[in-house]
């Protein structure tokens, strides 16, 4: 079998090829963003941090971390409805309740904070009444910075006193998706 003038050549380009990106994939693995023992899982140091700062009142953390903080509140019932909050500015915050969610017309409140954390703005939901169950899920719509691919959902567990991750969401278009099934403090980061 007769072999083409080139195949000499593509073999060892390959080869480098090859060598370069496994180098750059050992570099790249020695950064301080990547995910390695020493700076472990970013959500998990994001439920440190909050079980840290609310289990222990955020003492000797220097000035307030709440930069600004919003109220909505409205009626709703079965048929559904959305309520919107504008703590960024321009792109509001939405909470879609579903037709459905509601089986009764209810005074819906959510607090809103933006608070200031060593990994960034965290926003920080306390919604009530607390402890209702939606039959169907509240979607929360919230603007994430450019450049920002995921963003995570965490709640605080009444029973256990903990934050802990409910769900981490692609960010598409600018706007991260979150369903929510009961009313308790959430935070988006």
């Amino acid at each position: 079998m007769k072999r083409s003038p080139h195949h000499n050549w593509h073999v060892p380009t390959i080869l480098v090829l090859l060598a370069i990106s496994l180098s750059l994939a050992i570099v790249g693995g020695c950064t301080s963003n990547a995910l390695t023992p020493e700076n472990g899982n970013p959500n998990q140091s994001k439920l440190d941090w909050l079980n840290e700062f609310f289990n222990d009142g955020g003492a000797d953390r220097g000035p307030s971390p709440f930069i600004m903080e919003e109220t909505v509140s409205g009626l709703i019932g079965p048929k559904g409805a959305v309520l919107q909050l504008n703590l960024r500015g321009s792109l509001p915050i939405v909470f879609r309740f579903p037709a459905g969610a509601l089986k009764v017309e209810t005074l819906i409140t959510i607090h809103a904070y933006i608070l200031q954390s060593p990994f960034g703005n965290f926003m920080l939901y306390d919604c009530g009444p607390d402890g209702t169950v939606f039959d169907v899920p509240v979607e929360v719509l919230q603007p994430e910075p450019r450049g920002t691919t995921t963003a995570s959902l965490f709640y605080f567990n009444e029973t256990s006193m903990q934050w802990e991750l409910q769900e981490t969401s692609r960010v598409l278009n600018g706007t991260a998706l979150f369903h929510i099934y009961h009313f308790s403090k959430y935070g988006i980061s």
